[in-house]
C-alpha cells in the first residue's frame, strides 16, 4: 500500500487579526495546492480558533485537508476589545505571544522545514533562527507600504510643509502612532534577517514597488497574490451564501449598487459615519452597507433612507463580484482592495489609519481606479476628529455610479484591466503562479536559507562571535562552532586565525576539522585556547603531491571528504547527548569546500562561508559568466578567436562593479588550471548562494568599493 506521508511541513504564524489571518489562510491554501507533498500547520490563539469555527472555517482546510489549525493559549487581549487600544494589543502580541509559539514549535512531532510568519511578528525570525529553521516573512499589505517601512530610517523630519512628492501629512499620521511605530521599526529590523518575503499582492498590480524591493533586499521576493479569503483556488468568482443578500442584489440593475464597508477592527468616528449616511441618502444611489456594529446599524439605516440595505456581515468577495455592484466605498484596507481589484470594481477611498492612507493614494494616483475622498475638503467634528463632509461624499458617489460620466467610465475601464491582470496572475503561466511554484521548488530543494546582513555600526572589537549571535545565527552564549578549512596551508592558516579570534572573546568553542595528515602537521604547535582539533581519515591525496595534479586534488576534496565529515558530526552528536560537548550551533567552512553548505542545510545548521583570498577575486568568480570563454581554458592551450578579447583589458570592462579595480583579465589566468578547476569554482559559487553569510579575511578599507558592490 502506498504511503500517505508527506515530505514537507510548514508552520504558519499569522498576526492575530482578521486582516492578517484571512490572507495567511489563503496563502497557505495556495501553497498546499501548489505542492501536493506539503502540509501546513497554522498557529492561532484558542480564541481565534473558536472565531474561525463559528465563521465556518474547519480545523482542516482544502486542498485535501493539508492545511490544519493548531492553537496556543489566549496570552493576548481578546479580539473583541482590540479596537479600543490597537497599540496596546500590538505590544501584547510582541511581548507575550512569541514564547507560546516557541513552546508549540518545540512540542511538534515533526520539525518544520520552514516557518511562514507575519512580518509584524518581530519575534518570528529569531524564533526560527534559534532552531535553524528558515523563516519566510508574509507581508499582508501593499508592497508599496512595505517599501516605505523598509526605508523608515530615510523618512524626512515632520514639519508643517506639504511637499508635492513626499506627503509629510501622511508621515505625521504614522508617527502619531508612536507606540506602534516603535514595534513596526523592530519588525523591519528583523525582516532583513528573514530568508524570503511572500507578498499577498501580485506583480502586475505594483510593478515599480516589486522591482525596487527585489533589487534592494538581501533575500528572494515572491509575490503570490491575490491572497484573498474565500477565493476559489482556480481564480473563479466568489459566491453569496446569504439568501436575503443575494435576493436583494439580484433585484437591482447592473452596476447600480455602491457597496460600503469600513473594515473589521478600527472604527470610524460616529460623526464620519453620519456624514456618509446623509451623503448616501441625498445622492439617491443604491447601496449595500456592512455595519458590523449592530448598535449603530439601526441609526445608519434610519439616516440613510430606503435606497439600500444595511447588514452586519456579508460574503464580501461574492457581493463585489455580483453583477449589480458598480462601486465600493472603502476604508482601503489592503485585503478589501485586493478583493475590489479581483472583482474589477472602482472605489471611493475613505482611509482611517495606518497603511490605508498610502493605499488610498495608490488607488487614486497610481491605479487611477477611484477617488481619494481624504483629498476633499475636511471638517473638524466636535470630538476633534477629521471628517470628510457629506457634500463631498455625495458628489463623489453620484459621479462614480453615473454610467454616463466620462471619468467614471475610465475608472471602470482601468478596473476591468486590473481584474483581468489579477485573474491572469493566478492561472497557469501567470506571474503569481510562477512565483508560487518557484517558492515551492526552493523550499523542496532546500534553497530557503539564511540571507543575513549585519552592520558593524562603527563599534570597536566587533568579532565573529558578535556577528553570529547578533545576526541570530547562534544564541548569545558560549556555543559550539565547527570550522572546516580547505586542506591547504594558505587556507588552514586563515581558518585557524579566524577560529582563534572567535574563541578569544569567549563567544564559542571551536572544533577544527582536518585530515589525519594535517593533524600531524599541526600537532607541532598547540591549538589556541578554545580550539580543539578533530580529524577525519586521509581520504584525499597527500599534501606532498597535490601540486602535481591540482584539479585532481580538488576533485578528491569535493567527492571524498563529505561522508567522513558527516560521520564525525554523528560522533559529536553522541558527545552532545552525553553532555561532554555543546550542540553544534554553526559551521564555518572554507569557500572551496562547498559540500559543507549542503550538510548544514540537511542538518539544520547555519553555514558561514570563509573566502581566504582578495574580495576582488571572489567578485570575479561570482560574475564568471560575464567573462570571456577563453579564461576557462588552461594556460598552455591556444583558443581560436581569443584575439577578440584583450588579455590586458581590465575586469571592469566585463564587471561594472569593479570599476575601481586595476585587475586585468590576464591576472586571472594563473588561477585557472583546467576546465575541471573552472567547474569546481562554479560549483562553489552555486553553493555560496545557499550559505547564511560570507566572511572575508580582508579588511573593508583595503577593498571598500568591491565589498560595497557585493553587498
Amino acid at each position: 500500500m502506498a504511503s500517505t506521508a508527506v515530505s514537507r511541513h510548514v508552520v504558519a504564524v499569522p498576526y492575530p487579526g482578521r486582516g492578517h489571518i484571512n490572507p495567511m489562510l489563503a496563502a497557505c491554501r495556495l501553497l498546499a495546492a501548489a505542492d501536493g507533498e506539503l502540509t501546513v500547520t497554522v498557529v492561532v490563539t484558542e480564541e481565534w480558533h473558536g472565531l474561525l469555527a463559528s465563521a465556518g472555517v474547519p480545523a482542516t482546510l482544502p486542498p485535501a485537508g493539508r492545511v490544519r489549525l493548531a492553537t496556543i493559549p489566549n496570552v493576548i487581549p481578546s479580539e473583541h476589545g482590540r479596537g479600543a487600544d490597537p497599540a496596546g494589543f500590538f505590544e501584547a502580541v510582541d511581548a507575550k505571544m512569541g514564547v507560546a509559539v516557541e513552546q508549540l514549535l518545540d512540542r511538534l512531532e515533526r520539525r518544520p522545514d520552514a516557518i511562514v510568519a507575519d512580518t509584524y511578528l518581530a519575534w518570528g525570525v529569531p524564533a526560527g533562527a534559534a532552531r535553524g529553521i528558515p523563516v519566510c516573512s508574509l507581508w499582508t499589505m501593499a508592497a508599496t507600504f512595505f517599501w516605505a517601512l523598509y526605508n523608515i530610517h530615510l523618512w524626512p523630519p515632520v514639519d508643517d510643509r506639504e511637499g508635492e512628492q513626499v506627503r509629510l501629512s501622511d508621515v505625521k499620521i504614522f508617527r502619531s502612532w508612536e507606540r506602534s511605530m516603535k514595534l513596526t521599526t523592530e519588525a523591519f529590523v528583523n525582516v532583513r534577517k528573514a530568508q524570503c518575503v511572500l507578498f499577498t499582492s501580485f506583480y502586475e498590480l505594483e510593478p515599480c514597488a516589486m522591482d525596487r524591493i527585489t533589487q534592494a533586499v538581501p533575500f528572494p521576493v515572491y509575490p503570490v497574490g491575490p491572497s484573498i479569503s474565500d477565493m476559489p483556488l482556480d481564480g473563479g468568482a466568489g459566491k453569496i451564501d446569504d439568501e436575503e443578500h443575494r435576493a436583494w442584489l439580484d433585484a437591482q440593475p447592473e452596476r447600480s449598487v455602491l457597496y460600503v464597508s469600513f473594515g473589521s477592527v478600527v472604527s470610524m468616528w460616529p460623526s464620519q459615519l453620519e456624514e456618509v449616511a446623509v451623503a448616501l441618502r441625498d445622492s439617491a444611489v443604491r447601496f449595500f452597507w456592512v455595519a458590523r456594529d449592530s448598535a449603530s446599524a439601526g441609526d445608519l439605516r434610519r439616516i440613510a433612507g430606503g435606497n439600500g440595505l444595511v447588514v452586519p456581515w456579508c460574503d464580501q468577495l461574492g457581493v463585489l463580484c455580483h453583477r449589480s455592484v458598480g462601486g465600493f466605498l472603502s476604508h482601503c484596507g489592503w485585503n478589501s482592495l485586493l478583493e475590489a481589484v479581483f472583482a474589477g470594481v472602482p472605489l471611493l477611498a475613505l482611509p482611517v489609519v495606518w497603511d490605508q492612507v498610502v493605499d488610498a493614494r495608490v488607488v487614486a494616483d497610481e491605479w487611477r481606479i477611484g477617488v481619494n475622498l481624504s483629498e476633499q475638503r475636511r471638517e473638524e467634528d466636535d470630538g476633534g476628529g477629521v471628517v470628510v463632509g457629506r457634500d463631498a461624499i455625495r458628489a463623489a458617489a453620484a459621479r462614480l455610479m453615473d454610467p454616463d460620466d466620462g471619468e467614471s467610465r475610465e475608472m471602470r475601464r482601468r478596473a476591468a484591466l486590473l481584474r483581468e491582470a489579477c485573474r491572469g496572475a493566478v492561472q497557469d503561466g501567470g506571474s503569481s503562479r510562477r512565483s508560487l511554484n518557484g517558492f515551492v521548488k526552493d523550499l523542496a530543494d532546500g534553497r530557503l536559507n539564511f540571507h543575513i546582513h549585519v552592520e558593524n555600526n562603527g563599534r570597536e572589537n566587533f568579532t565573529l562571535g558578535n556577528l553570529l549571535y547578533e545576526a541570530n545565527i547562534i544564541p548569545p552564549c558560549r556555543c559550539h562552532v565547527v570550522a572546516v578549512p580547505f586542506p591547504g596551508r594558505g587556507h588552514v592558516n586563515a581558518m585557524m586565525n579566524l577560529s582563534r579570534l572567535l574563541a578569544a572573546r569567549g563567544a564559542a568553542t571551536v572544533t577544527f576539522v582536518v585530515t589525519e595528515e594535517w593533524l600531524g602537521l599541526l600537532s607541532s604547535s598547540s591549538a589556541p585556547p578554545g580550539v580543539r582539533l578533530r580529524a577525519i581519515p586521509n581520504v584525499i591525496p597527500s599534501e606532498n603531491g597535490r601540486a602535481a595534479d591540482h584539479a585532481g586534488f580538488l576533485d578528491a576534496v569535493g567527492a571524498r571528504m563529505e561522508a567522513p565529515f558527516e560521520r564525525l558530526l554523528d560522533r559529536l552528536r553522541l558527545e552532545e547527548e552525553e553532555e561532554t560537548a555543546a550542540p553544534v550551533a554553526a559551521f564555518v567552512a572554507d569557500f572551496y569546500v562547498p559540500w559543507v553548505v549542503d550538510v548544514g542545510n540537511r542538518r539544520g545548521v547555519p553555514v558561514c562561508s570563509l573566502f581566504p583570498m582578495a574580495a576582488v577575486f571572489f567578485s570575479a568568480y561570482y560574475h564568471f559568466d560575464s567573462l570571456p570563454s577563453w579564461l576557462a581554458k588552461p594556460p598552455h592551450q591556444p583558443v581560436a578567436g581569443a584575439t577578440t578579447d584583450n588579455p590586458d583589458q581590465r575586469l571592469e570592462h566585463y564587471i561594472s562593479s569593479l570599476a575601481s579595480s586595476s585587475i586585468m583579465l590576464s591576472d586571472l589566468k594563473p588561477l585557472i588550471h583546467s576546465e575541471r578547476t573552472v567547474e569546481y569554482i562554479l560549483a562553489c559559487i552555486s553553493s555560496i548562494r545557499k550559505a547564511q553569510c560570507l566572511l572575508f579575511t580582508t579588511i573593508y578599507e583595503l577593498e571598500a568599493s568591491v565589498i560595497d558592490s557585493l553587498e
